[in-house]
């Protein structure tokens, strides 16, 4: 392995610019709003998701440290940072991490978990 990649939580290696993850992403599919600061909304395919950070599949270009909103259904857009981007996905942190009951709610009512 190249020293530049680094091991997730479940022993994947990650691509450069990627860290290892704060909490695993549960693999979802799910079309959303998502914008980047000065652009309108646009829409994605919501990859993954956790109460730390998404990944994104979006036509937006995107560059890593960049302020992004992500709309997803029943909350208000909520604000991340764009970690890493490698063609057109994209990983985010949120800037304020969900709460961990809020989020195991959304996955469980939209049938991902």
């Amino acid at each position: 392995m190249d020293e530049r990649e680094s091991i997730d939580a479940t022993g994947d290696a990650l691509g450069e610019g990627r860290e290892a993850r704060a909490a695993p992403r549960v693999p979802v599919s799910l079309r959303v709003g998502f914008r980047k600061r000065g652009m309108t909304r646009a829409d994605g395919e919501l990859l993954d998701l956790s109460a730390q950070g998404f990944r994104i599949d979006t036509t937006c270009v995107l560059e890593p440290g960049m302020e992004v909103w992500l709309s997803l259904p029943g909350f208000e857009p909520r604000m991340a940072h764009v970690a890493w981007v490698e063609g057109f996905q994209a990983g985010c942190k949120f800037e304020m991490p969900f709460n961990d009951y809020v989020l195991q709610s959304f996955l469980t009512r939209h049938g991902f978990v």
